[in-house]
């Protein structure tokens, strides 16, 4: 994988992480990750099981993660596992921060 170095902020928004090393380093599965980067239909019968994606749409469906796309995922695995918060509350949490810092 080659990071730009004419870019300062490279380190932080180039994939560079698997989806099994994002799932490694934040403690739930690689299928939780995966699920949570890019949403999730189970059965198109029963659309009432549709999950979105936790982080928001992603325009890249690389099998990689930026190192912010990691803490992100890490943030909401301490928020799931040990704080018990109901995923629609992190996705929700989540779009309220971007909203409220004009991040991406």
């Amino acid at each position: 994988m080659v990071i730009d170095m004419n870019n300062e902020d490279s380190w932080r928004t180039q994939p560079m992480y698997t989806i099994r090393e994002a799932a490694r380093l934040s403690g739930v599965p690689s299928s939780t990750v995966r699920r949570w980067l890019r949403g999730y239909i189970p059965d198109r019968r029963f659309p009432e099981w549709t999950s979105p994606p936790v982080f928001g749409p992603k325009e890249s469906t690389t099998p990689y993660v930026s190192f912010l796309e990691l803490i992100e995922i890490v943030v909401a695995a301490e928020f799931r596992t040990e704080g018990h918060v109901r995923l629609d509350v992190v996705r929700q949490a989540h779009a309220n921060a971007r909203s409220e810092y004009e991040l991406e």
